[in-house]
């Protein structure tokens, strides 16, 4: 009888190690949000490149994300919205955008949680290629 208790003392004290564990690890990657993207709800996600005028690199990429955004738009507007943001047009949440952006271009997508409407923001660090985005978006499933 002893052996028994001491079995299903040790399992419970196991669930309760994992579910404690669970809880501080998904407090602690909250923290490494800064504050503006916690607090901040979402209804879509958001596919974003910030450039510049002038910048080779951003020319070179724009008719490809333009045929995204026309794709997007087309058949995946409701969930899913893809936009271009020159050096001063920043949105509001990215203020503090040194933080994200070490250079042009640099394309963030900004992931909507549908359950609890908070966004991480996740860096696009793949070819700037029409197929490359439709890769990195299905990856996500913001598109099929």
């Amino acid at each position: 009888m002893i052996k028994i208790l001491k079995k299903n003392v040790n399992l419970i004290l196991g669930v309760l190690v994992v579910v404690v564990l669970s809880l501080l690890i998904h407090n602690h990657m909250q923290k490494q949000q800064p504050e503006e993207f916690r607090s901040r709800h979402c209804n879509k996600s958001e596919f974003i490149v910030f450039s510049k005028d002038g910048c080779p690199y951003c020319e070179e990429m724009k008719s490809d994300w333009l045929k995204l955004q026309d794709h997007v738009n087309q058949n995946f507007s409701h969930k899913l919205k893809v936009s271009l943001y020159k050096l001063d047009t920043h949105p509001k949440e990215f203020k503090h955008h040194d933080r994200y952006i070490d250079g042009y271009p640099t394309i963030l997508l900004k992931k909507c949680h549908p359950i609890n409407k908070n966004f991480t923001i996740i860096p696009y660090q793949e070819k700037r290629k029409l197929d490359n985005f439709k890769i990195f978006l299905k990856k996500h499933k913001l598109i099929d």
